[in-house]
């Protein structure tokens, strides 16, 4: 009875929310989706890609019943398997999920706001979140409360005063910081305690932003918007936002191997890989994120796909009255399906998106910097079927890895995980998502798909064309930094030295190495000692520019927050005073330290 007024209460509110019951061949259901025949296509993906590793969960079923669960890790060919990746079952590699985190930590929220009162005796860990999703962000954080009577600062209200839930779906988003938050490589360099004073304080969200090609939007998607939830958390929680988030989600699931922040204990995780210009892997140090980092709530998770899958199912018994934790009841459920970004369709599990859609591969780097290409618009479904069909669709990339998810728990009922340990020229993750994605709906015997459907072939050509483009253009950009740093000018101007952000806490140390090569370093105010020294040259006498190889710098890519690399020089006779760097959000200024 439960599980019917549920479904009758969400489908009484949205229309969005579909019936998507399709014909089917006979024995479908007995069909695995990740067959020797569908593996080799992967494969081929990997290869293309040329992607390290792959980790996978698929699950499928109808109504709420799952009928067929896989895991499954797959190596690029001629990989020879580290010990490391042998010592563990498929399935359980533990990997940097990018931006996956945020719908943990949507879900975790929204179970702390609109779960039912524990039915276990002793205190009320969540009254503190009852009601608090409508309410401005400011309001919260300056709540007073019992444990914090010696706390002495506060937040001044942001304009259009957006509320906890808008920023939740990015209805309102802060200006995207990511060169706040992480090195030109990656790197934490602020703490969430650092976040008020360094960010949201001086930040106002009437603030135009102005991307690459000079047109003014306003931001529809920020990491900033998960780290000042996280603030928010730890204002109302007895304890810090990891605590928060493995006391509400983690601990209850048994998501034994997630964690905010780097795994305790553990060094398999540490390294990763890369895809250089040259479509050549490279084995590296990943950041490592903090769980008191500011970044830990937008992309500092570390999961495996089967704890990823043992989520999705939370969800999906949720929504039928068989939840594993009491709390989530029907105002749980229908605010994590419901809660949308009316704009772009962003819910707390990702883009809500119809399978023939373009958008479906929209959060991937790829998107990001070809946003029209057809590697990165291709739909999983060539055209509308009769009955739409739907999907919660993230992605994410950082340094070392790339990751997608997929997610229905309607009558059309799947979920999908795919995280990689690789980044490069190719989000693999996203295209894998895609073609299982495809597989799953030939097997449903989708009406009115093409006689080639699932045409796994175009996909591995969408990899290839993917690689191709962005290497070629990854080429060019390293071609122009080798000459510029070839035909370097010796300007007769005193730069080194260190440099102090004004009115925020970054310091670029500027050294010369014992080459006669300059160097400069990027750091913030949190103590990470993993900073990684770029060579700076000149441009002419009033530029100099930080340079990098792409493959190890993601938010140096087009429209990214690191993408401009000039600093513009301002000196007082041979004696460099400044350093200035345009931003989306405006002119960072750098000071020379005396």
């Amino acid at each position: 009875m439960r599980a019917l007024a549920i479904m009758d209460t969400l489908r009484g509110i949205t229309h969005n929310l579909r019936s998507q019951s399709t014909a089917r061949p006979s024995g479908s259901e007995e069909t695995p989706i990740l067959d020797d025949e569908f593996l080799r296509t992967i494969q081929r993906l990997l290869d293309a890609g040329e992607t390290h590793m792959v980790s996978l969960s698929v699950s499928v079923g109808r109504g709420e019943i799952w009928t067929q669960h896989q895991l499954k890790t797959m190596l690029r060919a001629g990989e020879s398997a580290h010990a490391d990746q042998l010592a563990v079952a498929e399935g359980e590699e533990i990997l940097p999920i990018a931006s996956i985190t945020k719908i943990l930590v949507a879900v975790a929220v929204i179970l702390a706001i609109k779960g039912q009162p524990s039915k276990s005796a002793g205190p009320d860990l969540w009254a503190n979140f009852r009601g608090m999703g409508h309410e401005p962000l400011s309001k919260l954080y300056n709540l007073p409360r019992k444990d914090r009577m010696d706390k002495t600062d506060s937040m001044g209200a942001l304009a259009d005063d957006p509320t906890f839930f808008d920023f939740l779906v990015h209805r309102e988003s802060l200006p995207s910081m990511n060169h706040r938050l992480l090195s030109p490589t990656g790197q934490p360099m602020l703490l969430l305690s650092q976040l008020l004073d360094e960010i949201l304080g001086p930040i106002s969200l009437s603030q135009n932003t102005t991307d690459s090609t000079g047109n003014t939007s306003k931001p529809t998607y920020s990491n900033i918007n998960y780290s000042a939830i996280a603030l928010i958390v730890e204002a109302l929680w007895d304890g810090t936002f990891e605590n928060f988030m493995h006391t509400t989600l983690f601990g209850p699931l048994e998501m034994n191997s997630t964690s905010i922040g780097f795994p305790a204990n553990s060094t398999r995780e540490s390294h990763g890989w890369v895809v250089n210009s040259d479509s050549k892997q490279q084995r590296i140090l990943r950041p490592r994120y903090r769980p008191d980092g500011a970044e830990a709530a937008a992309l500092g998770a570390y999961s495996t796909v089967k704890d990823l899958d043992i989520f999705f199912k939370f969800i999906s018994d949720s929504l039928y009255g068989k939840s594993s934790i009491d709390r989530a009841g029907a105002e749980f459920v229908r605010t994590v399906l419901e809660l949308e970004n009316e704009e772009t369709k962003y819910r707390p599990l990702g883009l809500y998106t119809a399978l023939h859609s373009p958008e479906i591969g929209s959060l991937s780097i790829n998107s990001r910097n070809y946003p029209k290409a057809q590697f990165s618009t291709y739909p999983v479904l060539p055209s509308q079927p009769e009955e739409e069909l739907w999907t919660y669709y993230m992605g994410g990339t950082a340094l070392g890895c790339s990751c997608a998810t997929a997610f229905n728990p309607l009558e059309f009922l799947h979920s999908i995980v795919v995280l990689t340990d690789t980044s490069g020229p190719v989000d693999t993750a996203d295209h894998i998502m895609r073609l299982i994605l495809r597989r799953l709906c030939y097997l449903r015997g989708v009406e009115g798909m093409p006689q080639n459907f699932p045409d796994p072939e175009s996909v591995v050509r969408e990899v290839q064309m993917a690689m191709t483009q962005t290497t070629k253009d990854w080429h060019g950009r390293e071609a122009d930094d080798s000459k510029l740093i070839e035909t370097a000018l010796v300007v007769d101007k005193d730069l080194v030295g260190v440099y102090k952000g004004v009115g925020f806490s970054q310091w670029l140390v500027i050294d010369r190495e014992d080459d006669g090569n300059t160097s400069i370093v990027v750091r913030g105010p949190s103590n990470n000692s993993s900073f990684d020294k770029l060579k700076l040259v000149w441009i002419d006498d009033t530029r100099v520019k930080i340079c990098v190889r792409p493959h190890l710098a993601v938010d140096t890519l087009t429209s990214c927050d690191w993408s401009n690399l000039v600093l513009k020089v301002r000196s007082q006779n041979r004696f460099v005073s400044e350093l200035i760097r345009r931003t989306s959000t405006g002119e960072d200024r750098y000071l020379r330290q005396v």
